[in-house]
Parts: structure tokens; C-alpha cells; sequence
């Protein structure tokens, strides 16, 4: 394992991704050329104040999660499955402050 890696972040948690997830994320970074190792989601980053750049494209990447089957077990109780819940992430360089969107017009949008 190399330790200069950058590890991948999530920007609300800043915890590491995992589960495959930090792989995923460097390929897309060199792909791109990123150097900032923060991602979040669409909402992550609105609820941040910032809004992602018109034309750009998130990154899938995936969180296991357990989900109910709706059947019950010998015991009575409920039955779970493993699943993998997947999402868009977007690199901090793909968004910029709500404050500094500019529309077709030249008119600064300010942040709602």
C-alpha cells in the first residue's frame, strides 16, 4: 500500500470512501486531472453553497446498505439482503460558490 497516496474524501463527513469506492475515485481524478480529493453528492454540495458546473459529470460510486425483504426468519424476525445503493459524486473542482454562477446575461445569481 502506497502511504503517499492521496486518499479520496467525502466533503461532508471527511471521512475516506471505501469499499472500492477510493479506487474509483483516483482513476477518475487522473482521467480528469483533478488534484482536490474531496467529492460529495449533488446535494452535499448545494446544501455547502455551491453549485455544480453546467456540463459536468458526477462519478458513480457505490454504499452497501441492508434492506428489508419482507420476509421474516425461523425466529420472527424481519430478514435482511445486502445491496449496494449507488450515487453521482463530484469532485470540488467540478463545482463553484452559489455567489459566483453567472448567467447567459452576465448577472450574478446570488445564493438562495
Amino acid at each position: 500500500l502506497d502511504v503517499n497516496i492521496k486518499w479520496h474524501k467525502n466533503v461532508k463527513t471527511n471521512k475516506d470512501y471505501q469499499c472500492g469506492n477510493q479506487e474509483r475515485l483516483i482513476e477518475e481524478a487522473n482521467e480528469k486531472g483533478y488534484t482536490s480529493n474531496y467529492w460529495g453528492t449533488y446535494l452535499q454540495w448545494n446544501k455547502l453553497g455551491y453549485k455544480i458546473k453546467k456540463g459536468e459529470k458526477g462519478c458513480v460510486i457505490f454504499h452497501p446498505a441492508r434492506v428489508k425483504t419482507g420476509k421474516l426468519d425461523r425466529e420472527g424476525e424481519p430478514k435482511y439482503k445486502e445491496v449496494r445503493k449507488y450515487f453521482r459524486v463530484f469532485n470540488e473542482e467540478q463545482v463553484v460558490e452559489k455567489e459566483q454562477v453567472v448567467n447567459d446575461e452576465n448577472i450574478i445569481l446570488l445564493a438562495a
